[in-house]
C-alpha cells in the first residue's frame, strides 16, 4: 500500500470528495471526446502535485481490466464504440482514485475523527482504500503465475484471458473480502460512537486550496471547451 503514497498528499477530505466528483463528472462525459481532455488535464495536474507516479502505477491494471471488459462488450454488441466507452469508464476509475490512493489512510481517519464522522463511514472508506492496492497486487501475481506456466497472455487469446485470469481474480476477490472482514473482527473494531482522540491533526493548507481551485477550473474548462 505504501508504494502508492506520495510525499506530500493532498488534504484527505479534499482527495476523498474530488475522487467522487471527478468520477461522477467523467461518467457524464463518458460518451464524449472531452473525456480524453479530462484525462490529459488530470495527468498534468497530478504531475504538478506529485501524484504522477501513483497514476502510472494504477493505469496498467485498470487498462488491462478495461481491455478485458471492452473486448467482451465488443463481442456481444459487435460495435467498437461501446467497447471504447467502456474502456474509458474503467480508466476513469484509475484517474479519479489517484489522489485518494496516494493519501495514507491514517490521515483520512484522523480527518474524519476531527470532523466527527461516524466510525462506520471511516471503516468503509478504509477498507475501500486498502482493497484497491491489494487488488492490483493480486492481478500482478496472477499474470506472473500465467507467465511462469508458459500460458500465452494477450488480447487475442480471449479464452485464456477469461479462464486463466478473470476466474482466478474473482476467486481471489472473494477470498480477500473474507480476510479483510475477519481482520476487522479479530482486531476488535467497534462502531460504537465514543469520544475519539486525535494524535496528529491534519490541517488544510494553501497547497490544498490551490489544488481545489485548479481541479474545479479544469472541470469547468473541459465542460465549456471540450
Amino acid at each position: 500500500m505504501e508504494t502508492f503514497h506520495v510525499k506530500k498528499p493532498i488534504y484527505p477530505l479534499v482527495s476523498f470528495l474530488f475522487s467522487i466528483i471527478i468520477f461522477a463528472f467523467g461518467l457524464f462525459l463518458a460518451k464524449e471526446i472531452a473525456l480524453i481532455y479530462l484525462f490529459l488535464g488530470l495527468t498534468l495536474l497530478y504531475s504538478a502535485f506529485g501524484h504522477l507516479k501513483t497514476l502510472l502505477k494504477l493505469l496498467p491494471p485498470f487498462a488491462l481490466i478495461g481491455l478485458l471488459v471492452g473486448s467482451g462488450v465488443w463481442l456481444t454488441s459487435g460495435d467498437y464504440l461501446p467497447a471504447i466507452q467502456t474502456f474509458g469508464r474503467i480508466l476513469l476509475l484509475a484517474f479519479s482514485s489517484t489522489p485518494m490512493v496516494g493519501t495514507p489512510p491514517i490521515n483520512l481517519l484522523r480527518v474524519f475523527a476531527q470532523w466527527g464522522f461516524p466510525k462506520v463511514l471511516s471503516l468503509g472508506v478504509l477498507i475501500t482504500l486498502r482493497f484497491i492496492p491489494l487488488l492490483i497486487a493480486e492481478m500482478k501475481q496472477i499474470v506472473h503465475a500465467m507467465k511462469t506456466r508458459g500460458i500465452r497472455f494477450g488480447v487475442k487469446e480471449r479464452r485464456t484471458l477469461y479462464r486463466g485470469f478473470m476466474i482466478p481474480l474473482l476467486i481471489r476477490i472473494v477470498g480477500m473480502s473474507d480476510t479483510m472482514a475477519i481482520s476487522v473482527e479479530t482486531r476488535g473494531f467497534s462502531v460504537e460512537e465514543k469520544k475519539q482522540s486525535v494524535y496528529r491533526r491534519i490541517r488544510f493548507s494553501l497547497r490544498d486550496f490551490i489544488y481545489t481551485i485548479l481541479t474545479i477550473l479544469l472541470m469547468i474548462g473541459v465542460l465549456i471547451y471540450g
